[in-house]
């Protein structure tokens, strides 16, 4: 199972350096994404509790001991409910953690503390035991894009608001997110596209596309999966044309969405796009003018993506 940073005296101590999980010798060895899971669950749970969110902690050290089966988590558990005011839990997730380690060093601490709270007194042991939290910069709230650089990737499909342009396109883009703080991120990104829809009307319609964005993104965490995300971007498109020069559509786009973590440093993200700016072709051959596609383009549509954390 995953050792889950006990100290020498206590069950649970503050620690500013924590080894990382390892796995025991005596027991069936877990897999990566098992391990992975079980820290990630573990270090939110210790931050939930240092926030005061218990029944929060609570569940991310019940998914971790559920992979682990470590009995330290269930002195953590314990803990929580002990702040939260059930006794008769706490009482009894302390006994199994007596049951599994019987010779840990603070027993008669967490014996006295279960006679007192099946006595329905207030524990007769007041010490400045903590659940254990990993230090450092990491922030284990779970969100839907956690802080930290990331590689995201979405495809969608957007359509025009504006003038006659008949063709819908399929955009395809891959960005980095750089943090400024715990919900703000600089992005910058390429993307690709192919038009579908109905058949041009002539040579002039857009076959293709090539993007670069350059923006800000916004992540605010909704509850413990799920964030709101907010996203402006400068996007310059360079659209191709069978038989025509290259125009260029400098959109300003708009995005609003959800991320949801799945697992580990993984997370999906959904959002709806809007964008408008002008189009133009910068070399004219022959005072040649575009007029299919009107000099203020707007689009609106939606994209689901992926989103990893370094």
């Amino acid at each position: 199972m995953v050792a889950v940073f006990p100290a020498p005296g206590s069950a649970f101590v503050a620690q500013e350096e924590a080894e990382e999980p390892s796995v025991q010798d005596d027991t069936e060895e877990l897999t990566q994404e098992q391990k992975e899971e079980a820290r990630h669950h573990f270090i939110a749970g210790g931050k939930r509790y240092k926030e005061g969110e218990y029944q929060a902690a609570i569940d991310h050290f019940e998914l971790a001991y559920d992979i682990t089966h470590a009995p330290e988590l269930l002195y953590n558990i314990g803990r929580c409910y002990e702040e939260l005011g059930n006794k008769s839990r706490a009482a009894s997730r302390y006994e199994m953690y007596l049951q599994l380690s019987p010779d840990v060093e603070d027993s008669d601490q967490v014996r006295a503390r279960i006679d007192s709270m099946k006595a329905d007194d207030e524990p007769a042991i007041k010490d400045d035991d903590e659940v254990a939290v990993e230090s450092g910069d990491e922030d284990p709230v779970v969100r839907g894009v956690p802080p930290g650089l990331c590689l995201a990737g979405d495809v969608g499909f957007e359509a025009p608001l504006t003038g006659e342009w008949e063709r819908k396109f399929i955009p395809l883009e891959v960005a980095m997110h750089f943090p400024l703080a715990d919900w703000l991120y600089v992005i910058g990104g390429l993307g690709f596209g192919g038009f579908v829809g109905d058949e041009p009307r002539d040579s002039g319609y857009p076959t293709g596309l090539f993007s670069i964005s350059v923006g800000l993104l916004g992540s605010w965490p909704m509850a413990e999966r799920f964030s709101f995300m907010a996203r402006i971007a400068a996007v310059p498109v360079f659209l191709f044309r069978d038989s025509h020069e290259t125009a260029i559509w400098l959109q300003f786009q708009a995005g609003i969405g959800l991320g949801i973590h799945i697992t580990g440093s993984w997370s999906i993200s959904l959002r709806a796009v809007g964008g408008i700016g002008p189009l133009f072709v910068p070399k004219k051959r022959n005072f040649e003018v575009w007029d299919d596609i009107p000099g203020l383009s707007a689009t609106v549509g939606g994209r689901v993506g992926f989103i990893y954390v370094f």
